[in-house]
């Protein structure tokens, strides 16, 4: 920090040698009046502001740039001496270079985090248990189609919006993380729109405030709208009732393995083609671990070329395969096989679907 001291007159007392790099001062001007010298390129308003202060007997402080571009806090005080009486002015110059490059960077960060927040339909929220307020994000609303006056801060009318389906559970989690059940906040549920609809918000937060008894005081958190996720996983599930339906009444034999390459569903014609019941079947996988698999002249595949293997190698159906294979009770079949990837809500690989007849004689 650098000071300068003033006497009653306005002249210069003494200053400190960090000063002589913010202003023009230098050891030959102690005892000269400060109004007879050019004390600042940078900040001509100094002088002003130092009669200002010895006329008006008010602290004041400002922020300056030096003339090399240096960000300082500036503050000038009377001057008092122990019996209170003023006896000239002080003026004192922090560098705030560092709180300044920190101020910006933390800005730069919540301008960051607010695009995240906009770009990825997300909201931040903050309750106060004891009043039972919630401060929110705009988009906590917005996304719902309220305007933030019109969007309720009190927790309970908050939670009166939640679908009656998805209250009990959404009410049991928070109970959950409030009595330290759960290490966070985490929960699903349906809230209701201003237009009387419905949007999915995925929800998670945890404790940030306790009372001296470890007590909680505020739970934080952030809302995510999920309903295009919601809604193609409720058509995916939709679409995989309707596909099992149709392989269930189908002529040819399928399955149904997951992304490790358990078999998961295989429906009576597969059971019949393969010499075994679906409870066996569904403890085995679709690779070589389980199951012996020759090309129609009876050389062993690789496992590498495993029907299973191929669909995760490339990700790519296959058409008309023939392979020889060879039953939990040892006959080989030759089969005519179909395989095509299977694809979870977020479109990663989530298994495969194979269909497959019996190979007829050339």
């Amino acid at each position: 920090m650098a000071a300068l001291y003033l006497d009653r007159h306005l002249c210069i007392r003494k200053f400190t040698p960090s000063l002589t790099r913010i202003t023009n001062l230098r050891d030959v001007d102690l005892g000269r009046p400060l109004y007879h010298l050019s004390v600042s390129d940078a900040y001509a308003g100094l002088l002003d502001d130092i009669q200002q202060v010895a006329r008006d007997l008010q602290p004041l402080e400002k922020e300056i740039l030096t003339a090399s571009g240096a960000p300082y806090l500036m503050r000038i005080v009377p001057y008092r001496t122990e019996d209170n009486a003023v006896d000239g002015v002080l003026v004192t110059f922090v560098d705030i270079s560092r709180l300044k490059r920190e101020s910006t960077r933390a800005n730069q960060a919540i301008q960051r985090l607010q695009l995240a927040l906009e770009m990825g339909r997300m909201a931040w929220w903050d309750w106060d248990i004891a009043s039972g307020e919630v401060v929110a994000d705009s988009k906590k609303a917005t996304m719902l189609g309220y305007r933030v006056h019109e969007f309720p801060t009190n927790v309970y009318k908050i939670c009166a919006l939640i679908h009656p389906d998805d209250y009990d559970t959404a009410m049991q989690a928070m109970r959950d993380h409030l009595s330290g059940v759960t290490s966070t906040y985490e929960v699903t549920y349906r809230i209701r729109t201003k237009d009387g609809g419905y949007r999915w918000y995925s929800d998670r937060g945890g404790i940030v405030a306790r009372d001296a008894q470890g007590r909680p005081l505020r739970v934080a958190g952030i809302v995510i709208d999920v309903t295009p996720q919601k809604l193609l996983e409720v058509g995916l599930r939709h679409q995989h009732d309707v596909m099992l339906k149709l392989l269930e009444s189908s002529a040819l034999a399928a399955l149904l393995v997951d992304a490790e390459g358990r078999i998961v569903y295989a429906n009576q014609r597969a059971e019949s083609v393969l010499g075994a019941d679906g409870q066996q079947l569904r403890s085995l996988t679709f690779n070589a671990t389980d199951w012996v698999i020759e090309d129609m002249d009876g050389h062993l595949l690789p496992a590498e070329q495993y029907p299973f293997a191929t669909i995760m190698h490339t990700m790519q159906p296959f058409l008309d395969r023939h392979f020889l294979l060879h039953l939990p009770g040892g006959n080989a079949v030759p089969l005519v096989m179909h395989g095509s990837p299977t694809l979870s809500v977020e479109g990663r690989l989530a298994g495969a679907i194979f269909v497959m007849e019996m190979a007829k004689d050339e």
